[in-house]
């Protein structure tokens, strides 16, 4: 959690920088940006809490994962404006669906008698790492240039959690919480 939640806040906290900074693209461009990727998100969201019992919920964070980090790279590599809105949308829709599908799969993994407690300290803990993710984010995105910022952003705050719980994560899908805490 806490490499996870530094990842998706460090790039939650500087995309719009990087958009601003880098790509020189104005005010009223990046908040239509931001607009239109929260509604993809919110739509992936919605197909999240519909068909996520029936879908394996550690996968879908890899998945999340996997569409973020691939959404970077494309922001971070193309230089043409409706490439990088695909790739914007596509990597705001990997951090919805990694973060939402954590927020369900955490609570699953702790006995009935502790799960309030542990999804309290793990969540906590996670935060820690966001408030890490944010700070580091910006002398990461300055000291690592051109390229290299995106690998530390992306592989150790979402690939390697993502996959570290689709390999030895508790496998949840069509489980109820009391058949998860037996």
């Amino acid at each position: 959690m806490v490499l996870g939640y530094g990842g998706v806040y460090g790039y939650a906290g500087y995309r719009f920088l990087f958009l601003a900074e880098s790509r020189h693209y104005s005010a009223g461009f990046i908040f239509a940006l931001a607009a239109w990727a929260a509604a993809a998100s919110a739509a992936v969201y919605l197909l999240n809490a519909l068909f996520g019992g029936r879908i394996e919920r550690k996968y879908t964070q890899l998945a999340g994962a996997i569409l973020f980090a691939g959404g970077w790279l494309g922001v971070y590599a193309v230089h043409s404006t409706p490439a990088l809105v695909a790739f914007f949308v596509v990597a705001t829709v990997g951090t919805t669906l990694w973060q939402f599908s954590m927020w369900v799969y955490i609570p699953g993994n702790y006995p009935t008698r502790m799960r309030s407690l542990g999804t309290g300290w793990t969540d906590g803990v996670g935060h820690v790492g966001a408030w890490g993710g944010v700070l580091l984010s910006g002398v990461v995105f300055t000291a690592a240039a051109p390229l290299g910022w995106i690998l530390l952003i992306t592989i150790p705050g979402a690939l390697l959690p993502a996959s570290m719980v689709a390999i030895f994560g508790k496998r949840q899908r069509r489980r109820t919480l009391e058949e998860l805490a037996r």
